[in-house]
């Protein structure tokens, strides 16, 4: 298995955990949705491949223009525009763009730190996550680990971490501050104080519960999944939602709605608008493409498909990734046999060992793809 296969196969399982970190319960049960199935779907599209030479991950669009990461002879660097920007590192994360500049996590030695805009930022024992939130830059930071020596052995303590935000540090007062992200301009993220866990929003701490997931921002209003005496539950606008499920998680902005991962039953399904869709073995990763709600679901343990519309697509291959939207469009990678490809606006790509999933660059489709040990960039004519 090529390690291209195993960072996909890794994403996916920590995607899968945090879905089910929690459990949960709503009060009206609308009727199910219906599904069709939509027959197989086989004509061809024409894209153009440029073989690379070294291993790349985490493709992302910087103003019109490619940029990913590279592992070549033990260091990592960034490729941005065919150009390798920016040193050599130990380590150098996944490219982000913030406020239309490149950033990314380096490592030297024992520090770490973002290189943003081509400059390298105060250095710390860790940092992680960065992301734009509000059109500045944020992300996770904690400082170098302390240790003390116990019975003749040597115990390493990890500091709290905090958050790192417009180049100013917030949240050290925690015993974590967690995940930054914007809600209408404002910056919120995730706590840990005492045991309980809260969201810190527009420097407002918000009721603490057992557990909370990392806010998000559905329809301009703060959401977030929260449990609390074994029972989870949606906190949305200041309501808590959805407690008679067995769990709920995923909370996502659908065309300006609320659109959640519920289970009850042994089965899950979406709830949209207060609406229950149909009830599958499994559901995950609602996401908005052109206003309308996809997800992906799965019957039984090997057959897996998207849901987009109310209409069940991809059936007819062995299994399907998450749904993507691409130019107002369904982008999602298929697996037929030993194959992998994309199947965009209806059209398959070229059959590939291994291909990733698709971004648009420039208003055009682009994916990581590798034949016979060898590895591509390939675009959608």
């Amino acid at each position: 298995m090529t390690k291209f296969n195993n960072i996909k196969i890794y994403l996916a399982l920590v995607s899968v955990i945090v879905a089910l970190l929690f459990s949960g319960c709503i009060e009206e049960t609308p009727k199910e949705t219906n599904t069709t199935t939509i027959p197989s779907i086989k004509p061809k599209a024409e894209v153009i491949e440029q073989e690379v030479k070294y291993d790349i991950c985490g493709l992302v669009e910087v103003n019109g223009k490619l940029a990913f990461q590279v592992e070549e002879g033990g260091k990592y660097f960034i490729v941005y525009d065919d150009k390798e920007i920016g040193k050599r590192y130990d380590f150098a994360g996944y490219p982000v763009e913030v406020n239309g500049k490149l950033a990314y996590v380096a490592k030297e030695g024992d520090k770490s730190f973002i290189v943003y805009d081509g400059k390298e930022g105060k250095k710390y024992g860790e940092v992680t996550f960065p992301r734009e939130v509000n059109g500045k830059l944020a992300y996770m930071a904690r400082e170098e680990k302390s240790w003390s020596k116990v019975n003749g052995k040597i115990i390493y303590h990890f500091n709290p971490t905090f958050i790192v935000y417009d180049d100013k540090e917030i949240g050290k007062k925690y015993s974590e501050a967690l995940y930054p992200t914007g809600i209408n301009g404002k910056l919120a993220y995730m706590a840990k104080e005492g045991g309980k866990e809260f969201i810190v929003y527009d420097g407002k701490e918000g009721k603490r519960y057992d557990k909370v997931q990392p806010a998000v921002c559905i329809g301009g209003k703060l959401a977030y999944v929260a449990k609390e005496a074994g029972k989870s539950f949606i906190v949305y606008d200041g309501k808590e939602i959805g407690k008679e499920y067995d769990g709920v998680s995923q909370p996502k902005e659908i065309n300006g709605k609320l659109a959640y991962v519920a289970k009850e039953g042994g089965k899950q399904f979406i709830v949209y608008d207060g609406k229950e869709g149909k009830r599958y073995d499994e559901v995950m990763f609602p996401t908005d493409i052109s206003g309308k709600l996809a997800y992906l679901a799965r019957e039984g343990w090997n057959k897996q498909f998207i849901v987009y519309d109310g209409k069940e697509i991809g059936k007819e291959y062995d299994y399907v990734s998450q749904p993507k939207e691409i130019n107002g469009k369904l982008a999602y990678v298929a697996h037929e046999g030993d194959k992998e490809f994309i199947v965009y606006d209806g059209k398959e790509s070229k059959r590939y060992d291994d291909a990733g999933m698709p971004i648009a660059v420039n208003g055009k489709l682009v994916f990581i793809a590798i034949n016979n040990g060898k590895w591509y960039i390939v675009w959608w004519k």
